[in-house]
């Protein structure tokens, strides 16, 4: 849950449906498109047991706020699933239970980024009173042994989970704050280990039927700013030089020239794996810009993949380049 790429929730999918309707309305009556909210509000409401005003936060939040692998039921449901490093579990649970019944459901792989993820989310989201955490735990990070360790003792002053035995499992993206919420919010239903599609299901059933209904006392979830990539504009020559870069098939080789920026060629690297020429590359001092370090290691990658291949290569232009 806290890896997964996200799967449009039947709210989302609605948008399009109020870009298509005539924004206006009689006076006194709403417009179409509130109309169509409203009655989402209050159906989302009835099944989830949960006040219009609820209902209501959801739809306006973006949630879930933490891209990742995941699979969205009914963000006013009141239980999650993490099916740990057990991936294939997420889509037979969402088809067993039913969209309407869990919130969200995904994997879980490591003990600190993913478990962070799943805290967001799940903290984030005042209907979710339960997480039922299932599947195969790695036994090298234990993702599932160390959210069960969170929701009994906590993370100390350094943001380790207190009594996890996972190799690195801090958590240095959370505030104590959303720590103490999780804890208090949600009941860890722990079957970690287990991967019995019945069991589970029969699990997140018993807490949805006895579900206490909005989390009290929510804090604001801590975002990290997001950006929207923008294309290059124009590049600028590295003062270190440029790269000719190609194949020589009879030796299985890709073959990279470094030439100063006057014209001059100063050597030549060559291997059959981009990473090695590229750290020769750098450690040699041929590059002393990100961004065209950047493009030095997608071209090598694209030349080694063609060399392995036998695919035709030919080298591209830089970002804002014109070939």
């Amino acid at each position: 849950m806290g890896t997964i790429s996200p799967e449009s929730s039947e709210q989302e999918q609605a948008g399009p449906v109020e870009g298509g309707i005539v924004q206006g309305g009689r006076p006194g009556f709403p417009s179409w498109p509130e109309l169509i909210r409203q009655m989402m509000t209050e159906s989302l409401a009835l099944e989830s047991r949960v006040s219009p005003q609820a209902a209501e936060q959801v739809l306006d939040a973006d949630w879930p706020v933490e891209v990742g692998e995941y699979l969205v039921g009914n963000p006013e449901a009141p239980v999650a699933i993490s099916t740990l490093a057990s991936p294939e579990l997420a889509q037979q649970l969402l088809e067993a239970l039913g969209k309407k019944a869990v919130a969200i459901v995904g994997k879980t792989e490591t003990e600190n980024i993913g478990i962070e993820k799943v805290v967001k989310n799940i903290v984030s989201n005042a209907c979710i009173r339960f997480l039922l955490v299932c599947g195969y735990d790695s036994r090298e990070l234990l993702p599932g042994h160390t959210i069960v360790c969170l929701a009994r003792s906590g993370m100390d002053a350094s943001h380790r989970v207190v009594g996890s035995q996972g190799r690195k499992p801090v958590l240095v993206n959370l505030s104590q704050g959303e720590v103490d919420q999780f804890r208090g919010q949600v009941e860890v239903i722990d079957l970690v280990g287990c991967q019995e599609l019945g069991r589970v299901v029969a699990a997140a059933a018993e807490a949805a039927a006895r579900s206490p209904g909005q989390y009290q006392g929510a804090i604001r979830v801590e975002k990290v700013r997001r950006v929207e990539a923008s294309p290059p504009g124009k590049t600028s020559l590295d003062p270190a030089g440029f790269f000719v870069i190609y194949l020589d098939r009879g030796r299985q080789r890709v073959i990279v020239e470094h030439y100063e920026n006057g014209g001059r060629m100063t050597v030549v690297v060559e291997g059959t794996e981009a990473i090695s020429i590229y750290c020769t590359a750098i450690e040699m001092g041929l590059v002393s810009r990100l961004d065209h370090a950047a493009y030095l290691g997608r071209e090598l990658a694209r030349a080694e993949a063609s060399l392995r291949q036998g695919t035709q290569y030919v080298q591209d232009s830089a970002p804002g380049v014109e070939a």
